[in-house]
């Protein structure tokens, strides 16, 4: 067990290098915002249009990159569960399932917690295409707990700035500041991780 909880800290730590890829996104969409400002007036409503939509990608992948290490930590975790489970110890911090360990932490309402939006934005960027407008809805199996948290973050269907909407529903409205996007899953995995040291009875690690 010990080995397991040592590999979950190293995940969690590993979160500064996804702060590192953030601020590198961040920084395009100030450059957008730079040089909009640069624009002859007479073509400033085109360029911006074009940038809106450069925008929307760039939070997408913001997004995605999230995914990767939130994907980390939650499959450390549920490691932990798994071989606590078979060794016959009581384990009540979160299910067996990734959707439970994404449930922990800070809330965007009262029925999602902050990272369950982050990841449904990521699959929102990645898949949107795939899902047929009345899956916004009824929708399907796989989408039984995706639509619900897109809606509650103020996504709407066929909307072309779903992305931003998002965005802003995370404390990131101007869209620049993604460092807000790594306190979220840093915060998130720390959560994590200090719920699973005390459901072992165990005290959490302190950081530096």
């Amino acid at each position: 067990m010990d080995v397991r909880l040592h590999l979950l800290d190293g995940v969690v730590d590993y979160a500064d290098t996804l702060g590192y890829v953030l601020g590198h996104l961040s920084a395009g969409v100030k450059s957008l915002s730079a040089n909009l400002d640069k624009v002859p007036e007479d073509l400033r409503d085109e360029v911006a249009e074009v940038d809106v939509e450069i925008i929307e990608s760039l939070l997408g992948s913001a997004f995605v990159v999230c995914q990767a290490q939130i994907t980390a930590v939650t499959k450390a975790a549920l490691d932990i569960q798994k071989l606590a489970r078979a060794e016959k110890i009581e384990f009540k911090a979160y299910g067996g399932q990734a959707h439970e360990v994404r449930a922990l932490g800070e809330r965007c309402d009262t029925n999602f917690s902050k990272v369950e939006v982050v990841w449904e934005l990521g699959n929102y960027f990645k898949h949107r295409e795939e899902w047929p407008q009345s899956a916004w809805v009824k929708p399907s199996p796989k989408l039984r707990h995706t639509i619900p948290v897109l809606l509650a973050a103020g996504l709407q269907p066929s909307s072309n700035g779903n992305l931003r909407a998002g965005s802003a529903a995370l404390g990131n409205p101007d869209f620049d500041k993604m460092s807000v996007f790594f306190d979220i899953v840093n915060k998130w995995g720390v959560a994590v991780r200090d719920a699973t040291y005390r459901a072992l009875s165990k005290s959490p690690p302190e950081r530096d």
